[in-house]
């Protein structure tokens, strides 16, 4: 094949490879149309979640918990199905964990605390956190609520 051979047939590879993206560079870009603005949430139709303070714990009853620890004892929260704070439905809890550093169980009693929203334990949780705290709430008639078992470990 003689070079001119080459040079012509090597243009009409590129003119035939790059005609298709001149000729859509070409065209002019159609935009999209614009979208309408989100709905704006009001007040009255929806409110924000709350935050649980501490390890979450759904409840059967569609409410929530929250256990972590406060000032070296276990704290139970008592939160709302919208994850906002409410008023404690259990008289008291208890709480029993086995401590990596000790041998046994160490079982604590949780009393109501502060404005009435949480359970504190009586008991100093030592470091390191790791740890399964069996959960057991309590009515005013000493019944049992509920009982959790919970795969606690320190919140970063």
């Amino acid at each position: 094949m003689r070079p001119l051979h080459r040079i012509s047939l090597l243009s009409a590879l590129l003119s035939a490879l790059l005609l298709p993206s001149l000729e859509a560079a070409s065209k002019p870009k159609v935009e999209a149309p614009a979208k309408a603005p989100a709905k704006v949430a009001t007040e009255d139709t929806a409110e924000e979640e709350g935050k649980i303070v501490g390890m979450p714990l759904a409840r059967s009853n569609g409410t929530w918990l929250g256990l972590h620890v406060e000032n070296g004892v276990f704290v139970l929260s008592f939160f709302d199905a919208k994850k906002k704070p409410m008023k404690a439905d259990a008289v008291r809890a208890s709480a029993k964990w086995n401590p990596p550093q000790k041998s046994g169980n160490i079982y604590c009693i949780m009393a109501p605390a502060g404005d009435g929203t949480s359970l504190a334990g009586n008991k100093f949780v030592t470091p390191p956190r790791i740890l399964k705290v069996y959960l057991a709430l309590f009515n005013a008639d000493e019944s049992i609520i509920e009982s959790f078992v919970v795969d606690y470990r320190d919140m970063p």
